[in-house]
């Protein structure tokens, strides 16, 4: 079900280490949390499960060293800083 609170510019897509098929989506674009129609942009992280994003399930962004040395964590944080440079934030 889409949520019309928020309005998607852009997603990165990063697989989670929760299980296959289970992804990060950082997020920038706009949110309406009134739907008064007051657009503020924001960044935000969501989950996906197979392909469906979760808008219920709040973000668990892992700290853990997953097996190849990187974290959840700072693949999260890469990513929201390059939206950050590209949106001049």
């Amino acid at each position: 079900m889409a949520n019309p609170v928020y309005t998607h510019a852009e997603q990165i897509r990063i697989a989670s280490s929760h299980g296959q098929d289970i992804n990060y989506l950082v997020c920038y674009g706009y949110v309406d949390w009134k739907k008064d129609t007051n657009m503020r942009p924001a960044v935000y992280v969501l989950m996906e499960y197979r392909g469906k994003v979760s808008y219920d399930t709040p973000p668990h962004i892992t700290t853990d060293k997953n097996p190849d040395g990187s974290t959840d964590f700072e693949k999260v944080m890469t990513a929201i800083n390059a939206l950050k440079v590209k949106y001049n934030l």
